[in-house]
């Protein structure tokens, strides 16, 4: 099976495109797993800031 050549004409496209595609998702994740969240950044305002505006009760 493994020694075929047609097996490997097959399936060698589909890997190729897998690890392409796993690495573009493992780069983008690492880019931006670190962006701050809403929660995060309600952290910094004011405190009184959140206490009028209604979008930024939970």
């Amino acid at each position: 099976m493994f020694e075929d050549p047609l097996f490997w004409l097959l399936v060698a496209p589909g890997v190729l495109l897998g690890l392409y595609a796993q690495g573009r998702i493992k780069a983008n994740v690492a880019k931006y797993g670190q962006a701050p969240t809403p929660r995060a950044s309600r952290a910094r305002m004011s405190p009184g800031a959140c206490s009028t505006r209604k979008a930024c009760r939970t």
